[in-house]
């Protein structure tokens, strides 16, 4: 089987807040208020795609979990599966919600950068679950390279460094024994190149349809000469 339906609703709803704003001010109250809500606007959907923030963690790592653990609870109580987002590099000038930066991913190039800076936090949020059935499958990061997903001239070897970051984070997932599939959540309009390039750094793809348009079907094309399965994710607006 190459698509399965999955309807789920993106978690945090809103975009007024920066993610780690988001997760240091939410209480687990708020969030089984919401999932109540949610669930009672969409009685179809069967999953949510919780955005995590690896910088919430660094600041409280013991708050933070046992917030997960938290959510990860209400979720099943209200039937829904979750699609933990590990990661975000989806940046924008208007609406950005913080993320991962390339400072953290290239060497040398400012002092925010740490080699293999994502382990811990997999050991706190993705290792206790590795057959966790409340998890439906692992998002690792949410639109990579999308700010230059055909960029041809890149002086600082960006591209190069996220793909690796990418590949050995999913590397360290699979040496884990993570059962869940592990995708990437992709934009319609990446090359053939780009997706080959990513296809060595998960188990599927997640797409949203309400993107796809006519002149933007190679993507899914591409996805299937490949045999990499996709998954399409509707996303709910509650």
């Amino acid at each position: 089987m190459t698509t399965e339906k999955i309807i789920a609703v993106d978690y945090p709803l809103q975009q007024d807040l920066m993610l780690m704003d988001f997760w240091r001010r939410q209480t687990l109250q708020d969030f089984e208020n919401t999932l109540s809500r949610v669930r009672s606007a969409c009685k179809e959907a069967n999953a949510l795609r919780v955005m995590h923030d690896f910088h919430a963690w660094q600041r409280s790592p013991r708050e933070y979990v046992r917030a997960w653990e938290g959510m990860l609870a209400a979720c099943e109580k209200q039937g829904f599966r979750a699609i933990p987002c590990l990661f975000n590099r989806w940046h924008d000038k208007t609406w950005d919600v913080g993320g991962i930066y390339l400072e953290q991913l290239i060497p040398d190039l400012s002092w925010a950068y740490q080699e293999g800076f994502y382990q811990r936090f997999l050991e706190d949020v993705m290792l206790p679950y590795a057959d966790d059935t409340r998890i439906l499958l692992w998002d690792a990061c949410n639109k990579p390279l999308g700010v230059y997903p055909t960029q041809q001239d890149d002086p600082l070897m960006a591209r190069f460094y996220e793909l690796r970051w990418l590949r050995d984070m999913y590397c360290y997932a699979k040496k884990c024994r993570i059962s869940q599939p592990i995708g990437l959540s992709i934009r319609e309009d990446y090359d053939a190149e780009t997706l080959s390039a990513l296809s060595r750094c998960c188990d599927l793809y997640l797409l949203s349809p309400y993107l796809l348009r006519p002149d933007k079907t190679a993507a899914v094309m591409q996805c299937r000469a490949e045999g990499k399965p996709i998954r399409y994710v509707h996303e709910v607006n509650a």
